[in-house]
């Protein structure tokens, strides 16, 4: 069993964390490992998730706003890993939403999602953690599916309402796959490693490791090109060697207005996991 240290650690972002695509595997030759003074780098990680250590994982995201304060949306988890059959049972508890500021899309989200707060989300994790299926998801959904109409009724006819039902209207017309994939989209980040060889899972753009003694630290940095403004996007995670768990990720993204201005941010994710 991995005992754990305690770590110093949007609406649309919602949608945005669905799974992506199946995609090829990278070159690991694209991947640049910093020499440290551990004696080796695990090539394929374990996972050994903490069965006896409830843990605790906080989503933070931040829009700078190009006038006043940054609009902010934060949600907080509680998570117990349990062994069961072959693998894992996972109980996911939504504690609590923030919005730290006053739009009105964030504050809708935190209504659409409100029932699901101090309710246990159930998921089965497979053996090697790369395998999780939601328990029950209609059930959730449904619970969803009331949020957004009590939301809608809350804001009435301004702006706040339209926001309310025009995110109602983008969750309901997903397929229920794709709506049961975002109520695990956060915990699929924590399993990002879990069992695989992480040199093979950049292929997008050559990506920096440096390992230290237990904790192996990966940064991804691409460019896109986009028709009115190119976009850098840099990730980076901190990840737990000995269970193969993310302790840390940082998903940044600027804009670039021509090619000789400096970037400007344009969203920080950030997903910390600790000992409670």
């Amino acid at each position: 069993m991995t005992r754990w240290r305690r770590l110093g650690g949007v609406p649309l972002l919602l949608l945005a964390a669905a799974t992506p695509a199946a995609t090829p595997a990278a070159d690991p030759a694209r991947v640049i490992l910093t020499p440290s003074l551990c004696p080796a780098t695990p090539a394929t990680l374990p996972f050994t998730p903490p069965l006896d250590q409830p843990l605790q994982l906080e989503v933070a995201t931040t829009r700078p706003a190009s006038h006043g304060p940054a609009a902010q949306f934060s949600m907080v988890y509680r998570l117990q890993f349990r062994a069961e059959g072959r693998g894992y049972r996972l109980t996911a508890v939504l504690a609590r939403l923030g919005t730290g500021d006053t739009a009105a899309m964030h504050h809708s989200m935190a209504a659409i999602l409100q029932p699901l707060v101090g309710r246990p989300i159930e998921f089965l994790v497979g053996a090697n953690g790369q395998t999780l299926l939601l328990q029950d998801g209609e059930r959730l959904w449904q619970s969803v599916a009331d949020g957004m109409l009590v939301a809608a009724a809350a804001a009435g006819a301004g702006a706040g309402g339209s926001d309310a039902r025009r995110v109602g209207a983008l969750l309901t017309a997903l397929p229920l796959s794709e709506r049961e994939a975002l109520l695990g989209a956060d915990i699929r980040q924590i399993l990002r490693f879990a069992g695989r060889d992480w040199s093979t899972e950049f292929v997008h753009a050559p990506a920096t490791a440096n390992y230290d003694c237990g904790l192996l630290m990966l940064t991804e940095r691409s460019s896109a090109a986009r028709p009115d403004t190119p976009i850098v996007h840099q990730r980076q995670w901190q990840v737990d060697a000995r269970s193969g768990l993310v302790r840390m990720q940082i998903d940044e993204q600027w804009l670039r207005n021509d090619n000789n201005s400096a970037p400007v941010r344009a969203m920080r994710t950030q997903r910390t996991l600790t000992a409670e």
